[in-house]
């Protein structure tokens, strides 16, 4: 099941827990791609993505001068989302994997509390070997769900009643998982 459901089929806490969050974010995204992308920007902070398309026209190539154009960034944001602060090590690791050849690669450990620092400096350096023998550039971002939450509200106005209940409605369903 890879899909992310309104309705779950999921059984195990963690899965539920991001498919919950994955559709919180899809929902912004299809309520606004440029509120997604300030979301993205403002939750990875260091990160400038770029979500959604651009439409140029008249841009000079090598050898010519096409019409028009529309081009997309690749990014990709692989999520491991604990319960607890019981981030596995080699399961990150094990993540690294899940990277192709996108402009921006993120592992993004997701948890009611930061990567403990002794952790987060043992993955940023198999992450730096790794990146180094692979001719990769993951990098590695600790969130909470508060940060979710926070970066959430911020991208958001007063008068987005229906963005401003469903992430109220996700800090609800945060509280409730603990």
């Amino acid at each position: 099941m890879s899909g992310i459901h309104y309705f779950q089929r999921y059984s195990q806490k963690e899965n539920v827990v991001t498919n919950n969050t994955l559709l919180l974010f899809s929902r912004l995204y299809s309520e606004s791609p440029l509120k997604f992308k300030l979301f993205l920007n403002e939750l990875l902070d260091d990160f400038q993505i770029n979500v959604g398309v651009d439409f140029q026209q008249q841009m000079k190539s090598k050898s010519s001068i096409p019409d028009g154009s529309i081009t997309q960034e690749s990014f990709k944001l692989s999520i491991e989302t604990k319960l607890s602060d019981n981030f596995d090590i080699s399961q990150l690791v094990n993540h690294f994997d899940s990277f192709g050849n996108e402009n921006t690669q993120v592992l993004i450990g997701l948890g009611p509390k930061s990567i403990s620092p002794n952790k987060e400096n043992e993955i940023k350096k198999e992450l730096k070997k790794y990146n180094e023998n692979e001719n990769k550039r993951i990098q590695l971002i600790s969130l909470t769900f508060e940060n979710i939450i926070n970066s959430f509200i911020e991208v958001t106005e007063q008068f987005d009643f229906e963005l401003r209940g469903l992430i109220e409605d996700y800090e609800q369903f945060c509280l409730s998982q603990k």
